[in-house]
């Protein structure tokens, strides 16, 4: 049997695509962080760093990353030229992450003002065509607090750890990994998980609300 470093990424992807092995997979995370990393470099370079770290956008970058390995479509994979193929499918949704990352930062850290500090409108935020939304649009800083706090959406408690030491401690996700003994990427990962969580938790309240009216 061929050792998996040995393997070309084209090999790499079959084998994965059929036997989804997670030492498969680590091994395409591994040659996927360059590609990765490229995109998130470009977003840091755009944006102003003192809102949002450079650490926070890599880190949402790799998490997403990971998310499209595991989703990358079988049937698209069985071809040729699939790592080309992937890096088509997951160039926006990365890029897109990092901008939901930077978005985030906007809209809850104290010191930043997205008009006055960094000369981007909403506006120009939605027309980057990302699928994300950012939190403000249906909730406050006040309420996401009472959210986290009472775990109304069922997060873990990793996962609550993360989002309040980055977001009302102003914590970087590298500081965080250290305190859990874990890498940036993993928390990245709980940070992206617990997001979304309470993204699904205000939209069902939404939806709740109208139905009530």
């Amino acid at each position: 049997m061929v050792p998996i470093f040995k393997l070309d990424t084209e090999e790499l992807w079959k084998e994965f695509l059929i036997t989804r092995s997670d030492r498969l997979r680590d091994e395409l995370v591994k040659r996927q962080m360059p590609f990765a990393s490229g995109i998130a470099f470009r977003v840091a370079s755009t944006v102003d760093t003192s809102i949002c770290p450079p650490e926070d956008i890599q880190a949402a970058a790799l998490a997403a990353m990971i998310t499209c390995i595991d989703k990358f479509d079988e049937k698209v994979g069985y071809s040729e030229e699939i790592d080309r193929r992937f890096t088509g499918y997951a160039r926006q949704r990365i890029h897109c992450a990092c901008i939901d990352e930077f978005r985030m930062h906007c809209w809850i850290n104290p010191r930043s003002n997205m008009a006055k500090k960094h000369g981007i409108q909403p506006v120009e935020l939605k027309e980057r065509r990302c699928d994300t939304r950012p939190l403000e649009d249906a909730i406050d800083c006040a309420d996401i607090s009472c959210i986290i706090s009472s775990n109304q959406c069922q997060l873990s408690e990793d996962e609550r750890f993360v989002l309040k030491s980055i977001y009302f401690h102003d914590m970087t996700q590298n500081e965080i990994a250290e305190i859990l003994g874990l890498n940036s990427t993993a928390i990245g990962k709980r940070k992206h998980d617990g997001l979304n969580k309470i993204r699904h938790y205000i939209a069902k309240q939404k939806q709740d609300r109208l139905v009530a009216t």
